[in-house]
């Protein structure tokens, strides 16, 4: 599944380059719903919180990826949060590149460690995180948008099949005829 390949691709660029920092750190995926949900029946991924609320997890589509820091991992004059969102596919609508996010987490936590303000390097990530799709301008027409009836054929009947006793069924069309078919009908 793509959704694991990925998974283990940013687990082996991570490890990587934390160790390439000498920065301990643990993996955790999926640890699991919010505080609080129990299964919903025999639901597979659905849960329902405290006030009743369902919830699927993993949520459908997404490949979040957050780093959580320990009490005094860092100064707090680096800015470093507790828990920082790297990456949402949610939000951007687009696998991470597991190389660029493996670099940006470890030069993140060296420098936060080293005790260096880290709010910008926060802000360069949350950027990439919430980086949607490029919205397209409105399409312009010189036509309306074309609207659908729900009565069949657009309001027009659908053909009558007229039925005479001891003769075939003939079909008479709802449309009227043309003039060169009036004329044909003149000349026979």
């Amino acid at each position: 599944e793509r959704y694991m390949e990925y998974a283990k691709e940013v687990e082996r660029k991570l490890q990587r380059r934390m160790q390439e920092k000498d920065i301990p750190w643990d993996l955790k995926i999926n640890p699991g719903p919010p505080k609080g949900c129990s299964p919903f029946w025999n639901c597979k991924g659905w849960f329902t919180t405290t006030e009743g609320e369902k919830v699927r997890y993993p949520r459908l589509g997404s490949f979040e990826v957050f780093v959580v820091v320990q009490p005094g991992f860092a100064p707090k004059t680096s800015g470093l949060p507790d828990v920082l969102q790297v990456w949402s596919k949610l939000q951007s609508r687009k696998w991470p590149d597991p190389e660029r996010l493996a670099s940006s987490v470890a030069e993140l936590l060296s420098a936060a460690v080293d005790g260096q303000e880290v709010g910008e390097e926060i802000r360069e990530i949350k950027g990439r995180v919430s980086q949607g799709p490029k919205a397209h301008p409105p399409l312009t027409s010189i036509h309306p948008p074309m609207f659908f009836g729900l009565t069949p054929r657009g309001g027009t009947p659908t053909p009558v099949e007229v039925r005479v006793a001891g003769e075939r069924s003939r079909s008479i069309s709802p449309r009227p005829s043309s003039a060169f078919e009036h004329r044909a009908v003149r000349a026979a």
